[in-house]
């Protein structure tokens, strides 16, 4: 599945004049680009059949992501330890969907310890927590805009240099990322991207 395409390229560089060779060298920095996003990211963002996340040592009080966007979350359970039963979550009473990805954990943390009285217990672990979802099948603007500027990055370079980019074939380039070269670049793009990188728990 393409990242991103020529145009995006294009409005990363902030130009629309490109000649057909350029736009060929592009393409091919695009190819790169997206060949090692997608090493990194370890995502595919054209599934789009249900799927279930599952994550561990999650606080119950925590924001956790799914690792793509999804259309609808169906269900979130969760474990109190490895060989407990799982407790369905109510949604809107016990967690709410905050974003495309987000699901905020909402407990209940004040207790009865006797008849007419309240008091707030302390936090939970819990031991996994699985969240049923559909993802949307299409690559997430973030993703498709670091994508564009490392593909950017890597024509401006140019083939010809030893900078974030190497030549390794007579008659065509081939570009290779090189992180440490693209300096700015790279950190931007991955400022983009990082968070679809995996799944991640944030505490909040």
């Amino acid at each position: 599945m393409a990242l991103a395409d020529i145009d995006d390229v294009k409005r990363s560089l902030g130009r629309s004049d490109l000649s057909s060779a350029e736009e060929g060298e592009v393409r091919r920095a695009l190819e790169s680009a997206e060949e090692w996003l997608t090493r990194v990211l370890r995502q595919d963002f054209s599934e789009s059949a249900a799927a279930t996340a599952k994550l561990y040592d999650v606080v119950e009080d925590a924001q956790v992501r799914v690792p793509v966007e999804c259309s609808s979350v169906t269900a979130v359970r969760t474990y109190l330890g490895p060989n407990s039963a799982a407790i369905t979550l109510t949604s809107g009473t016990d967690y709410e969907v905050i974003d495309k990805r987000v699901v905020r954990l909402r407990p209940n943390l004040t207790v009865s310890p006797f008849e007419g009285a309240l008091a707030a217990r302390r936090l939970e672990t819990y031991a996994r927590v699985e969240i049923d979802y559909t993802p949307t099948g299409t690559v997430p603007a973030p993703v498709r805009d670091a994508a564009a500027e490392l593909a950017a990055a890597l024509w401006r370079q140019g083939p010809q240099r030893s900078g974030g980019v190497s030549s390794e074939r007579m008659g065509d380039y081939s570009y290779t990322v090189r992180p440490e070269a693209l300096g700015g670049a790279f950190a931007s793009a991955m400022r983009l991207a990082r968070s679809y990188a995996g799944l991640r728990v944030a505490v909040t």
